[in-house]
């Protein structure tokens, strides 16, 4: 019985892990938090995270504790969103730092008072570029 010649499967399984590696994309921040985005007529896809800091508004995953902010992988006091903001932006080199974007996630029913507290804190560090997420609706 001939057998089978393995020659070419190293050249396979590389190939596969370069095409996996090319195609996939690797997630900086999770959000702790339960969003349910709002709707929107239109979205338009951010294609590069780089320089940008993530504020997410959302109900607590464990229950009980109503709405809490997370900036980027922590949860932030709302009185301390500004400077934890400025810390992530410090962190950054000076061409991202020029280009810096706060990317407010916030659970569509999250208060406005909550929601105008965040952005009085951005607005005192000077974060001015801000953009809001949703999901695309369907009309």
């Amino acid at each position: 019985m001939p057998t089978v010649s393995t020659a070419a499967l190293p050249d396979i399984i590389f190939m596969l892990l370069f095409f996996f590696m090319m195609t996939s994309t690797i997630r900086r921040h999770t959000a702790k938090v339960n969003i349910k985005l709002p709707t929107a007529q239109t979205v338009e896809k951010r294609t590069d995270s780089d320089g940008v800091c993530f504020v997410y508004i959302g109900e607590s995953r464990t229950g009980g504790q109503g709405m809490l902010v997370q900036v980027n992988d922590d949860f932030v006091d709302i009185a301390k969103v500004g400077a934890t903001v400025m810390a992530e932006k410090k962190k950054l080199t000076q061409p991202k730092q020029d280009k810096f974007i706060v990317s407010l996630k916030i659970h569509k029913d999250a208060r406005m008072k909550l929601v105008k507290q965040v952005k009085d804190q951005l607005k005192q560090v000077g974060a001015m570029q801000i953009d809001y997420s949703g999901t695309h609706s369907t009309f």
